[in-house]
């Protein structure tokens, strides 16, 4: 299995702001409105949603700010070093 046949079988398209490649896997239909959520969202967002990522060789996911926590799943090919700043 390669990247080229991932993207393929998965349907991963570029992820043009943090780079790599997605998938949309799952998003739930029930929302959280943004009366019930800080002010670091900027309107309602969903209870829950899960992506495929992939990152080839020689490339990064650019440096960004999340505003909500994310759980990764390993699934193949070579281990990615994850850097968090506070």
């Amino acid at each position: 299995m390669n990247a080229e046949k991932l993207k393929s079988l998965l349907n991963l398209v570029p992820l043009s702001i943090e780079g790599g490649y997605f998938a949309e896997t799952y998003r739930s239909t029930e929302m959280i409105s943004p009366e019930c959520l800080q002010g670091r969202y900027g309107g309602s967002r969903s209870v829950g949603t899960a992506i495929y990522y992939l990152l080839e060789p020689g490339t990064f996911s650019e440096i960004h700010r999340l505003a909500s926590d994310e759980i990764f799943h390993f699934y193949l090919g070579d281990p990615v070093e994850m850097r968090l700043s506070p």
